[in-house]
């Protein structure tokens, strides 16, 4: 959505959130490798890298980010009938 203004010269891409990566480490996103992640924005901005309970709170909305925008949509699979477990309780299912 934001590549048409970076082409008309509209906006300028400075960061991109990043990636975890196997060892936990965040780095380029893969999918912009030509952006620096947030984390080495930081340190370009203040010269050194981010720590502390702010940064914490970051890495924690972070990963709850990564894990929303990779949600799993079931629906498809599920039973077309309900189950005694479903209709009645676990009661009913002896």
């Amino acid at each position: 959505m934001a590549q048409p203004l970076v082409d008309e010269g509209t906006a300028v891409p400075l960061f991109s959130f990043g990636y975890r990566d196997e060892s936990g480490e965040i780095v380029r996103d893969p999918n912009f490798p030509d952006l620096p992640s947030w984390v080495e924005a930081y340190q370009i901005v203040r010269g050194e890298e981010p720590s502390g309970p702010q940064f914490e709170i970051w890495q924690a909305l972070f990963n709850m980010a990564v894990t929303s925008s990779r949600r799993w949509s079931c629906r498809a699979a599920r039973p077309t009938t309900s189950s005694p477990v479903r209709r009645g309780g676990t009661a009913d299912a002896r």
